[in-house]
């Protein structure tokens, strides 16, 4: 397709996808720059250039790349793909904001509430992350994948939380899909009360507590 027509940039955008699922990083960054060059207004191209950078873990780039992408298109992988990055670059006061974002966007997804938890767990906040897990999975593909005493107990963003009770006593019970949550904003709301930001992103209220009998 390329060789067909040296002008179309989707061909070229699409050339880059395949170049970087082979591992050959540096050509498919090239041909990402030569694509946002020529169409600056291709989302795509900043968005796969940033997760691209970010899985090089040059992260500063990657961030650029992204803020690109949200500049052109929010969306749940811009916002997702960002938050994940700056979990990946220790900047764990950051990407809460764009994680919460995704939440709002796509709620059945488990992805931005399980990096929800590695936020809360590098804050060694146990409560809070066995909270953001639980609704994690609910997602049942995630849950599979990712949510089980040997995954949790391996991933280094846990690793604070590895020796607190609270969080022994969740592992402990895992793989049970007992500890599931059905997915409700007013449970949300109630777990995320003294979250001003969560409240503004999702312009939920905080649940009035019950009136005097």
């Amino acid at each position: 397709m390329v060789n067909k027509d040296p002008n179309n940039t989707m061909a070229w955008f699409l050339l880059a996808m395949g170049i970087k699922e082979i591992k050959e990083e540096d050509v498919a960054l090239e041909i990402f720059d030569a694509v946002i060059k020529k169409e600056p207004g291709l989302w795509k191209a900043h968005l796969e250039k940033g997760i691209l950078l970010s899985d090089l873990r040059r992260f500063d780039a990657a961030l650029d790349a992204l803020d690109h992408a949200e500049a052109l298109k929010p969306s749940y992988e811009v916002y997702l793909n960002r938050g994940s990055a700056l979990c990946f670059a220790s900047r764990f006061d950051e990407p809460e904001w764009d994680l919460w974002k995704t939440v709002k966007i796509a709620p059945e997804d488990g992805n931005a509430y399980y990096d929800i938890a590695w936020v809360h767990a590098q804050r060694r906040e146990p409560t809070k992350t066995v909270e953001m897990l639980r609704f994690a999975s609910r997602d049942e593909a995630l849950f599979e994948k990712r949510i089980s005493q040997s995954t949790l107990t391996e991933d280094p963003f846990f690793k604070p939380l590895l020796e607190i009770p609270d969080f022994k006593a969740y592992l402990a019970l895992l793989p049970s899909h007992d500890l599931k949550v059905e997915r409700d904003w007013r449970t949300l709301s109630r777990f995320a009360k003294e979250s001003s930001l969560l409240e503004r992103l999702l312009d939920i209220e905080p649940e009035a507590d019950p009136p005097p009998k």
